[in-house]
């Protein structure tokens, strides 16, 4: 593998052949190359091609100052500072032709840029007004027809080498050939490829140092803690998806600030890319926009993302359930093309890691005060960022004679000076492991085993939603025993395995499922009654009547209590009638998740024609012996009853509904 500037591993044991890639460069001065040197040394590689006659008659002369045409038989004019077009490139369809040229700004740096055939068809002043404001200088910008002559000469130079563009990095070729901004892995086609999509929200990703050095440094202090591991793990992980039938999908470490949390998002980053606390490094906020976010993880296709700083801003700028199934959807907004004559959906294929002070359910509480679903924390595993003590913070050990601290701070000092070199030597021993195994079948094949006995060993007790995100875990442990195989981890076989169980078992300890959530959200509703029992009239199984409420402004509603009251202290409720004010203060703002896990639950009684309401016959209040209640929301809690309240409620007119019926049964002790 050839990276541009930068010493490559040499301790990883599968090789593979790879090409040259060329930085995207709308914007960006590329590394050295040879040709920069010549041109300002001498014209030695203008002497072959200076002349360049165009269809429509004029001639072009390239020189290593200026470009100048002659038209018909007047004299020269100079049109622009040196330019002058090295490539033709082309999309994945054939189509999407652009021109790759070169040219010195106006400090005689030589810089590249693509550009667009069409643009320089329909909007020649404009793409001229790109690489103006690159350094380009225009002599002739608005006389003697000096834009359109330039234009003219991009569009016509003669070309004798042909590129592919890619809009987005990650697998070109599954198993063959893989992108990232400052290289490509494998030679498929022995095609050059340059990235030709968005640069903004792209990773910043380059080597730094060798990889004994990151070996050394990160990678050794990294089995320290289970978290910081897992992080090193994942960046290793993501380019391995696309094997497996798994969509994106990602982690949160939770805890307190200064715990540890940014230091295994230092390690994860330091796989690929340089470990900077301003600009360049490799990570996004939680505080940057919906489409940032989305922006963001197009260009992190089949690589690790990883987000920072939940719940650190005073104003959450995003619509954060929202963004969490976007990521784990792979799915972004639908968007006009730049033509606005059809639209186009993002999408990506991805493993990101997140990190703050709380938790998804949390995050929604604070942000909307609903309860988040359970598919968001499926989408976004939430591991425990302090799996010992807040002394320890991240790490379950430490080297002899230094702290927490003091370890944590080698991850932000090493990832500055070694960098990159691990996601590198991952990448080449990859594709020549594919190879090797006869293919991309056996690869999927190597790998499906691999998840499913982990999964097997790890996670085989537990029901289906858990073992979606198990899966998950899996792919993490076995891209990091890979990257152990492969000479890039310096660990043990196993150990990468370990640390993913240690992370697994912290989800766990945390994760609700679906019915779990349900069961909490119905049991809040009574929660609500027992804590406010003055807002409610009370009815009891000793044939006396109603008990009207002590507070009724507001009047919640009824409650019928399963046995009678003894010392002025009612037991639990066996029925509660709720009025609407009554329901909407008992679900708080989660209303719409409450009554839906009401109604699973079968909790909430109807007879309404699966509406929420119990409705009585002309729409008569409720009878209970000589006590008229208002019609309104049944809630039949789950539980025991005792035969006296049991044999109560059949007598009442509930009995009339099969629905209550089915609900006694069920809850006779």
């Amino acid at each position: 593998m050839r990276v541009e500037d930068k010493k490559t591993a040499s301790s990883v044991k599968p090789k593979a052949e790879t090409s040259k890639v060329t930085n995207n460069v709308n914007t960006a001065i590329l590394p050295a190359d040879p040709l920069d040197g010549a041109l300002r040394a001498d014209n030695e590689n203008v002497v072959a091609r200076n002349e360049h006659h165009a269809p429509s008659g004029n001639v072009f002369f390239v020189g290593k100052d200026d470009l100048q045409v002659v038209i018909g038989d007047k004299s020269p004019i100079k049109l622009c500072s040196y330019i002058d077009v090295e490539a033709e490139g082309y999309d994945r369809r054939g189509g999407g032709r652009c021109r790759l040229v070169r040219f010195a700004d106006t400090f005689g740096k030589i810089r590249k840029a693509t550009v667009m055939m069409s643009e320089l068809v329909k909007n020649q002043n404009s793409v001229l007004a790109t690489l103006a404001d690159q350094g380009l200088s225009l002599y002739r910008a608005n006389a003697q027809g000096g834009n359109a002559h330039v234009a003219e000469f991009i569009r016509t130079r003669d070309v004798e080498r042909y590129f592919q563009t890619t809009d987005s990095y990650g697998w070109l070729e599954l198993g063959k050939k893989f992108i990232i901004p400052n290289a490509t892995f494998g030679d498929a086609d022995g095609q050059e490829t340059i990235y030709n999509g968005e640069t903004e929200h792209a990773p910043q990703y380059g080597q730094g140092g060798t990889l004994k050095q990151w070996q050394d440094t990160i990678g050794t202090n990294a089995k320290h803690s289970s978290r910081v591991a897992f992080a090193v793990c994942m960046a290793f992980a993501s380019p391995l998806l696309r094997f497996t039938n798994e969509g994106s999908g990602g982690f949160h470490l939770v805890g307190k600030s200064s715990m540890g949390k940014t230091t295994a998002i230092r390690a994860g980053v330091s796989v690929w890319g340089q470990v900077l606390e301003d600009a360049g490094e490799m990570k996004v906020s939680w505080n940057a926009t919906g489409n940032g976010l989305e922006l963001a993880a197009k260009s992190h296709t089949d690589l690790p993302l990883f987000i920072d700083e939940l719940g650190q801003g005073e104003n959450a700028r995003v619509d954060f359930e929202q963004v969490v199934y976007m990521l784990g959807n792979g799915v972004g907004k639908r968007r006009m093309t730049k033509d606005a004559k059809g639209s186009t959906l993002s999408n990506w294929r991805l493993l990101f890691l997140s990190a703050g002070e709380y938790t998804a359910a949390q995050m929604m509480e604070r942000l909307r005060r609903r309860d988040v679903a359970t598919g968001a924390e499926i989408r976004m595993a939430t591991i425990d960022a302090i799996p010992v003590s807040e002394e320890l913070g991240v790490f379950e050990s430490i080297p002899k004679g230094m702290d927490a601290k003091e370890l944590a701070a080698t991850f932000a000092d090493f990832g500055e000076k070694f960098y990159g070199t691990a996601g590198v030597a991952f990448m080449d021993a990859l594709i020549a492991d594919v190879a090797r195994r006869g293919g991309v079948e056996a690869m999927r094949e190597h790998i499906a085993k691999g998840v499913a006995d982990w999964v097997n060993v790890h996670a085989r007790h537990y029901n289906g939603q858990i073992q979606r995100v198990a899966k998950r875990f899996a792919l993490v442990a076995v891209a990091g025993e890979l990257a152990t195989e492969y000479g890039v981890l310096p660990w043990s076989t196993g150990e990468a395995s370990n640390f993913a169980d240690a992370c697994f078992r912290s989800f766990v300890e945390n994760f609700e499922t679906s019915e779990q959530k349900e069961l909490r959200l119905c049991q809040g509703v009574i929660d609500y009654v027992v804590a406010f029992p003055e807002n409610f009239n009370s009815v009891y199984p000793d044939g006396k009547g109603l008990y009207p409420a002590t507070n009724p402004r507001p009047l919640c509603g009824t409650v019928i209590y399963g046995a009678t009251l003894s010392g002025g202290v009612p037991c639990d409720p066996a029925v509660v009638i709720f009025l609407g004010v009554g329901m909407k203060r008992a679900c708080g703002e989660a209303h719409r998740e409450t009554m839906a896990a009401l109604k699973s639950q079968k909790w909430l009684m109807t007879n309404n024609n699966g509406k929420l309401q119990y409705k009585t016959k002309r729409k008569q209040p409720i009878k209970i012996g000589d006590v008229s209640i208002p019609t309104g929301y049944v809630v039949i809690p789950a539980g025991a009853y005792p035969p006296e309240v049991r044999k109560f409620l059949e007598n009442t007119v509930f009995a009339e509904s099969r629905r209550a019926n089915v609900g006694l049964d069920q809850k006779t002790g």
